[in-house]
């Protein structure tokens, strides 16, 4: 579910851009539904929602049949987690144009969230349809192929996307995450690095290749990577724990200990289900790490980084 929220808020803002206007917010009202869908873009851009739902209303109320204004609006109303909103706007929109791909790229994100994949697939290929060379539709099935466990073809969608797009980065670190489940650490490497050297300033990137790095018994290493994606994002407290565990492994238990530590205090990995088998772990071995009868639990691939979709 992470992983697809993460989807959403990367895919609305790249939506909203699709559908920028030029100008920025005028203040005068003239009687013209086509400025009042700018203005509320815009404002919709500078996270003023309501007023860009007021805005969006009076495009609709002039123009009923402009179908931009259906799906800003079902942009805006997955930005404010209402979805079924979305939905609604999104299939109106389309009503009005059938080759609206932004509008079935929208509509797919909201079915994603409520795990309804299936119409989520529909409407990504749909926008194949229109456009077969978008890479971010191959990659937005892809995630919706990886959340049925159809893990295969997650990679080929995953990998279609970067044909088109070498640089797509959020394609190169979802591929990255199902080899690492797959256990193909080399390519799931592989693909971490491309990441870093794209976008040297991609926190996530540096954290899974630390996460794999540690997998892979390259301790030194790991605790280099999960340095770059801390000082790059302070405030994960995935990157922490995962130094914690490289550092344990290296036997610097206190320094083990302090990021441990400083993960607990930033408290995102509550909900994860290997927290609390690796709480218990920490808190019993680190005080004491010679008495080593614990063993440290399995991981499938990287597991604890959260998740930036696109």
């Amino acid at each position: 579910m992470k992983k697809i929220l993460i989807l959403i808020l990367i895919a609305c803002s790249f939506i909203s851009y699709s559908l920028a206007a030029e100008e920025g917010i005028d203040e005068k009202t003239p009687k013209d539904a086509v400025f009042y869908h700018n203005r509320g873009l815009d404002y919709s851009k500078k996270g003023l929602y309501d007023q860009a739902v007021t805005d969006l209303n009076k495009a609709i109320e002039l123009d009923p049949a402009l179908a931009k204004s259906y799906a800003t609006r079902g942009l805006i109303y997955q930005q404010k987690g209402k979805y079924d909103e979305s939905i609604t706007d999104f299939t109106k929109a389309i009503e009005l144009n059938p080759r609206y791909i932004n509008a079935y790229m929208g509509r797919a994100n909201a079915y994603s969230v409520k795990r309804l994949y299936d119409q989520a697939i529909s409407d990504y290929n749909k926008a194949i349809e229109i456009d077969p060379r978008y890479a971010r539709a191959y990659d937005g099935r892809g995630a919706a192929y990886e959340n049925k466990g159809l893990g295969d073809k997650a990679i080929s969608d995953y990998t279609k996307a970067l044909e088109i797009d070498p640089d797509h980065i959020r394609a190169l670190l979802d591929r990255g995450d199902l080899y690492a489940k797959k256990k193909l650490y080399d390519q799931a490497i592989a693909d971490f690095r491309k990441a870093i050297e794209i976008n040297p300033k991609n926190a996530e990137a540096y954290g899974r290749l630390g996460i794999m790095l540690c997998n892979t018994g390259q301790y030194d290493s790991a605790v280099s990577e999960c340095s770059k994606a801390i000082e790059l994002d302070p405030n994960s407290s995935y990157y922490f724990f995962e130094r914690a565990v490289a550092y344990y492994e290296k036997k610097e238990y206190g320094k083990s200990w302090d990021d441990y530590r400083k993960a607990e205090e930033l408290r995102q990995l509550n909900n994860d289900p290997l927290f609390k088998e690796y709480q218990d772990f920490f808190k019993k071995l680190i005080r004491h790490p010679q008495e080593k009868k614990t063993q440290t639990p399995q991981r499938k691939g990287a597991v604890w980084v959260p998740r930036k979709r696109n």
